[in-house]
């Protein structure tokens, strides 16, 4: 049996770091970018009995489904989850928070596994620099929040939810307290078909803010059609949600946003907000 274990001192109360974790979107904050963790389901927080589903990618097509269960909620003070399914023989995952004074708290991550053959090392590393990265994170926030005060919270409409940026930001917004709703051509979203010009008539109803990041991929080969495919796919939805928005009622506030690819391949410079475009197909874009 392996045992890893790290601590974080955080410039909260314990019960408002405990908050923190019990909102939408926490597990998604804390999921390092370099992992390739999807979130399938999950319902009931993190009190007992929940569970939780995701899916690894080891290599493209390749991995594996987890599922955890969570038990010995006490509110406060702890949480932990048990892999039920998974890689690891054993896995028990204990969230503790310790009361350090009034003002402050300690958090502690205590992992207690039996890993896949051989694999104990691997695993450890990867321990380390995964809860070196939620730390940070949890710090981060929850300092932000401090300073900062309770949030106004707002309902953001967000496209390209599934991307790189977009699941970052939603875990975001949803952390501090915001309502996401989120574009998708798939089922569990609101629906949307930009080369088809199509919205859900309903889309904008009471959303403040609209965050628009969806577009082709461009890593693929540029061919012709994948250079049009890329273009239009920009052109065209940020088009349609426009228009949707100059024909809402309430007027909600549109935030439209591309990659650093319009200062170009190479730069000796540092890049800032005032650089010039670069050169090439990106650019264009």
């Amino acid at each position: 049996m392996k045992i890893f274990k790290r601590t974080i001192l955080l410039p909260v109360p314990a019960d408002q770091a405990f908050r923190w974790h019990e909102r939408d979107g926490a597990f998604g904050r804390l999921t390092p970018p370099w992992e390739s963790v999807e979130l399938i389901d999950a319902q009931g927080g993190i009190r007992d009995g929940a569970h939780v589903n995701v899916r690894v990618s080891i290599a493209g097509p390749i991995g594996f489904t987890a599922v955890y269960r969570h038990t010995e909620y006490a509110k406060g003070k702890q949480f932990v989850d048990i892999q039920e399914k998974g890689p690891f023989r054993s896995w028990r995952h204990e969230h503790l928070f310790h009361a350090e004074s009034a003002t402050s708290c300690r958090l502690e991550d205590r992992i207690t596994f039996e890993p896949p053959l051989c694999a104990g090392p691997i695993v450890r590393k990867r321990l380390e620099s995964m809860f070196r990265y939620r730390h940070d994170i949890t710090l981060a926030d929850l300092a932000y929040e401090q300073e900062e005060g309770p949030v106004n919270a707002k309902t953001v409409l967000v496209s390209g939810a599934t991307g790189l940026v977009g699941r970052a930001l939603c875990a975001r917004l949803t952390t501090r307290g915001h309502t996401v709703k989120r574009l998708s051509r798939r089922p569990g979203g609101i629906r949307w078909n930009p080369t088809q010009g199509e919205l859900d008539e309903n889309a904008l109803e009471g959303v403040d803010a609209v965050v628009h990041l969806a577009g082709e991929a461009i890593a693929q080969r540029w061919t012709a059609s994948a250079r049009k495919r890329i273009l239009e796919s920009r052109v065209e939805s940020s088009r349609l949600l426009a228009n949707a928005i100059l024909r809402s009622r309430n007027k909600p506030a549109y935030i439209s946003a591309s990659g650093i690819n319009l200062y170009g391949s190479v730069k000796s410079d540092p890049i800032h907000e005032q650089s010039e475009p670069g050169d090439g197909f990106l650019a264009e874009v």
